[in-house]
C-alpha cells in the first residue's frame, strides 16, 4: 500500500510546483498502458499532440520554462508530461470538454492522454524519422501583423525577486487625434516568463491617471482597475499562447484622450525582473454591424470560515430581452474550487454556459463560444461558485487557513461572471443594465455603484423621476464623488431643471476641476438658458481639459453661431471635423453656417453627408428641408421636416421659431410669408392644433399671406385654449394681434 500512496503524492507535488512556475522532473511516473499493445512512438503518435497543443508556449522566447520542439526535450520530461496531462493540469484548459464548445480548445481527449501514458510506459520510444510531422509555423513578433498604433510604457516596472504574486495596473495613453474603430487588440508582455496573465480595459476619464500618480512607480496596485471599463462590451485578455481575435463586426469606438489600462498578474522568479509590455491596436475603416454588452454578474457576499471546503456562492439573473452569448469570463481567486454557469430557458430546458470542475486561479482565462448561444427573453442565468478554504487546497494563500471575505486582493475572494452578449436592439442594453443593477440591489440595497448605474439606465429610457431617485441615493451613500454629482446634473438637465443642474455641475467641478465632461455639460445648460456668453466660456474651459474633443468643438460652434459669430462658429466646426471627420453635429453646424450665408449648395452637401452617417440626424433633416422649401420643393421639404421632428420632438419649436421669423421679421427682405405658412401649418398639425403659441404663429403667417379672416379664426381658437392654461400670460399679445387681423393688417415683430 505504501508505493501507490507515494506515487500519488509525487503527482500532487508536480502539479503544485508547476502552478508556481517550477517544474519537477518525474520520469519515474507511469500511467497504466491502454489495451492497445502496439508501440507508441514520439514521431508518429506524440509529436502531433505536442505540436498542436503545447509548443505555442513551450518554445524559445515564450512563457513556458522549457521547450518541447524535439524528441530529446520531450523525452527528458516524459514522466512529468504524462503526470500533468493525466491530471489535466496541462495543457492549461479549465472548462470541461463537452459541456459547451469554445474556440481554441486546448483540452486533450481521453484517447490522447492514454496515448501519452502508454508512450511513457513503453519507454518513450522516438520512432521513425519519416513519421515526424513538420513543425508548425509561428509568426514572429506581432501575430496580427504590424499594428496601426503601438502603446508602450515610458519606463519598465521591476518585479521584486521575492514575495507573493503581484497585480498592477499600468496606464498607457492612446495617441489618437480622431475617433477610431478598433477591431483587434494584441498584447506583447515583454517578459512572458514573468507575466502570468493580463486584462485590458479603456478609461475615457482621468480616474486611472490619478491613481497612477499616487506613487512614483509605474502603475497602481491591486485588482481594481479604477474608472476603466471593457470597451464596447469586449473581453480583452491575454494568457500564454492565446491568439488575438479580429472581429470587425464588434469593432469598438476609441475616443481621443482615452487611456488603456493594462492589468498584469506577475510572479516573482527569485531575481528582479523587468516588464515593459506593448499593446498593438488594429483599426477598422468602418463602424461595427453589431454592438456587444458585458453582462457582469457578481455576488460580493463572501465570508468563508477557515477550514470550510465547500463554501457556495450563487447568483442569478433573468434576461429582460433576447441576446446572443458570444463569450464568457469567470473569475475567482485561490480558494475557488469549481465554477458552473448555465441558462434555464423559459420552457425549462438547461444550457451550459461554462463548467469548470477544477478551478485554478493561475490559469483563468476568457473564452469565446464556437457558435453564439441564443438566449431568449425570460431566460434565467444561474452561476454557482464553490470555494475550498481548507488545508487540503494546495493553492490556499493562508497556512493555516484563515477567514476570507470579499475583496480585490488575490488573498481575498471574488465571484464574478462576465458574459459578452449581443442584444437584438441597441436600446436593449439599457434594459439589460437595469436588470443587472436591480439584481445587485436585491442583495445589497446600499450598493452605491448599482444605484448610480441604474440611474443611468433609467435616464436612457426616459424614466426621469426614477433615475433622479437612484442617483440621489448613490450620492447619499458616496457624497464626495464628483461623478455622482455630474450624473445628478445630467438627470436634472434632462428633467428641465436647468438651474439645479448648473449648481450640481458646479459642485462636481469644485471636487474635480478637470472633470472630463462637466464643463461641456455646464455650457449646454447655460446655452439652454440663453446665457451664450457663459456657455462659450465653459466650452472653452472644456477644451483646455480635452483639446481633442470633437463634440466640445462642435458645441462651441453652435453657441458661437447663436451669438451671430458665423466665422468663429465655422472655425470651431472645422476643428471638430479635423478631430472627427464623421462628426454629425459639426457637419450639421457647417451646413447651418453655409445656409445662413446663402451658400445653399455647400449647405446641402454638408447636410447630406451628415445624413449618410446618421440617417435620423434631425439637424440635417431640418436644414435640408429649409433649403428645399426655399427652392419651392414643398413636398420633399415637408418630408424632411417631419423626419427632424420624429427624431427630436424639440424641432417642433424650431419650425415655430422659423415660421414666426419668416412671417413677422421687421426686415422685409427677411420675410418669406409662403414658407412661413408651410412651417407654421406643419408645426400646428404635428401638435394636433392644441398649442396656443403655435396657433399664434400660424395666425401671423396667415395674416402675412393676406388671409386675415383665417388668421382671425385661428387666433380666436388660440385664445380659447389659452384661457385658464399655462399660455394665459400670452393672451394680451394675442388680443392685440387679433385686433390687427380684424382690421386687415399683418403683425410685424419690432422686438418690443
Amino acid at each position: 500500500m505504501e508505493k501507490p500512496f507515494r506515487r500519488r503524492a509525487l503527482v500532487v507535488t508536480a502539479i503544485v510546483l508547476a502552478a508556481g512556475g517550477i517544474y519537477l522532473l518525474a520520469n519515474n511516473l507511469h500511467t497504466p498502458p491502454t489495451p492497445d499493445a502496439a508501440t507508441v512512438t514520439f514521431n508518429r503518435d506524440i509529436a502531433p499532440i505536442v505540436f498542436r497543443n503545447c509548443i505555442v508556449c513551450h518554445r524559445p522566447g515564450e512563457s513556458a520554462p522549457f521547450s518541447l520542439l524535439d524528441y530529446g526535450q520531450a523525452k527528458k520530461r516524459a514522466g512529468m508530461i504524462a503526470a500533468l496531462t493525466a491530471s489535466r493540469f496541462m495543457p492549461p484548459w479549465l472548462p470541461e470538454h463537452g459541456a459547451v464548445e469554445f474556440l481554441g480548445e486546448r483540452a486533450l481527449s481521453e484517447a490522447e492522454i492514454a496515448r501519452i501514458g502508454q508512450w511513457v510506459e513503453q519507454g518513450a520510444v522516438e520512432g521513425e524519422a519519416a513519421d515526424l510531422p513538420p513543425l508548425p509555423h509561428f509568426t514572429e513578433g506581432w501575430q496580427l501583423g504590424e499594428p496601426d498604433v503601438v502603446l508602450t510604457m515610458e519606463t519598465p516596472f521591476t518585479i521584486p525577486a521575492e514575495g507573493s504574486d503581484l497585480f498592477r495596473n499600468f496606464v498607457l495613453p492612446i495617441p489618437v487625434s480622431t475617433p477610431r474603430w478598433v477591431k483587434a487588440v494584441e498584447l506583447r508582455p515583454g517578459n512572458p516568463q514573468a507575466v502570468h496573465h493580463a486584462v485590458m480595459q479603456v478609461d475615457p476619464s482621468r480616474a486611472s491617471r490619478r491613481r497612477d500618480e499616487e506613487d512614483a512607480e509605474p502603475g497602481f496596485p491591486g485588482m481594481d482597475m479604477a474608472g476603466s471599463e471593457p470597451p464596447g462590451g469586449q473581453l480583452l485578455g491575454w494568457t500564454p499562447g492565446k491568439i488575438p481575435i479580429v472581429d470587425e463586426r464588434l469593432a469598438w469606438r476609441l475616443e481621443p484622450g482615452s487611456d488603456m489600462v493594462l492589468q498584469l498578474h506577475m510572479l516573482p522568479s527569485g531575481k528582479p525582473e523587468q516588464v515593459m509590455p506593448k499593446i498593438g491596436l488594429y483599426f477598422s475603416g468602418k463602424p461595427p454591424t453589431e454592438q456587444a454588452f458585458s453582462l457582469l454578474m457578481r455576488n460580493d457576499k463572501i465570508d468563508i470560515p477557515a477550514g470550510v471546503a465547500d463554501y457556495l456562492v450563487e447568483d442569478s439573473l433573468t434576461l429582460p430581452v433576447a441576446v446572443q452569448a458570444v463569450g464568457i469570463y469567470p473569475h475567482a481567486h485561490y480558494l475557488g474550487k469549481s465554477i458552473e454557469a448555465y441558462a434555464v430557458f423559459p420552457d425549462g430546458r438547461k444550457q451550459w454556459l461554462i463548467r469548470i470542475p477544477k478551478w485554478n486561479f493561475n490559469w483563468q482565462d476568457d473564452y469565446r463560444y464556437k457558435q453564439p448561444l441564443r438566449l431568449p427573453a425570460g431566460t434565467r442565468i444561474d452561476m454557482r461558485f464553490v470555494y475550498d478554504n481548507s488545508s487540503a487546497n494546495a493553492l490556499n494563500p493562508h497556512n493555516p487557513p484563515q477567514r476570507v471575505r470579499f475583496g480585490n486582493r488575490s488573498s481575498d475572494e471574488m465571484a464574478t461572471l462576465t458574459i459578452q452578449v449581443l442584444p437584438e436592439q441597441a436600446d436593449d442594453k439599457a434594459l439589460l443594465r437595469e436588470a443587472l443593477m436591480r439584481a445587485r440591489l436585491e442583495k445589497n440595497p446600499d450598493n452605491w455603484f448599482a444605484h448610480n448605474a441604474l440611474s443611468g439606465a433609467l435616464l436612457f429610457q426616459g424614466r426621469m423621476d426614477e433615475a433622479l431617485s437612484h442617483i440621489n441615493e448613490a450620492i447619499r451613500l458616496q457624497p464626495g464623488h464628483p461623478q455622482r454629482r455630474y450624473n445628478l446634473a445630467n438627470t436634472q438637465l434632462a428633467l428641465g431643471r436647468t438651474e439645479q443642474a448648473i449648481e450640481s455641475y458646479r459642485q462636481a467641478l469644485a471636487i474635480e476641476p478637470d472633470h472630463p465632461k462637466a464643463n461641456n455639460n455646464l455650457a449646454v445648460a447655460f446655452q439652454q438658458m440663453g446665457d451664450l456668453e457663459r456657455a462659450v466660456q465653459h466650452y472653452r474651459k472644456q477644451l483646455t481639459v480635452s483639446p481633442m474633443d470633437p463634440q466640445a468643438h462642435a458645441n462651441l460652434g453652435t453657441a458661437l453661431f447663436e451669438q451671430g459669430r458665423a466665422e468663429a462658429a465655422d472655425d470651431a466646426f472645422g476643428r471638430a471635423l479635423a478631430f472627427d471627420p464623421e462628426s454629425v453635429s459639426a457637419l450639421e453646424g457647417r451646413g447651418d453656417v453655409a445656409r445662413a450665408r446663402g451658400q445653399s449648395e455647400d449647405a446641402e452637401r454638408h447636410y447630406r453627408q451628415a445624413l449618410s452617417l446618421q440617417a435620423g440626424s434631425p439637424g440635417a433633416h431640418y436644414g435640408l428641408g429649409a433649403i428645399l422649401l426655399a427652392r419651392g420643393a414643398q413636398e420633399p421639404a415637408i418630408t424632411h421636416f417631419r423626419s427632424a421632428v420624429q427624431a427630436n420632438g424639440a424641432y417642433v419649436g424650431v419650425l415655430n421659431d422659423d415660421a414666426w421669423r419668416l412671417a413677422t421679421s421687421p426686415e422685409a427682405s427677411q420675410r418669406a410669408p409662403e414658407q412661413a405658412l408651410v412651417l407654421a401649418n406643419l408645426a400646428d398639425q404635428l401638435t394636433e392644433h392644441q398649442i396656443p403659441e403655435l396657433l399664434d404663429t400660424l395666425a401671423a403667417a396667415q395674416a402675412a399671406n393676406g388671409d386675415f379672416e383665417q388668421a382671425t379664426q385661428t387666433l380666436e381658437h388660440a385664445l380659447t385654449l389659452a384661457d385658464g392654461g399655462s399660455a394665459a400670460r400670452y393672451m394680451p399679445g394675442f388680443r392685440a394681434r387679433l385686433a390687427l387681423y380684424r382690421s386687415g393688417k399683418p403683425y410685424v415683430d419690432k422686438g418690443g
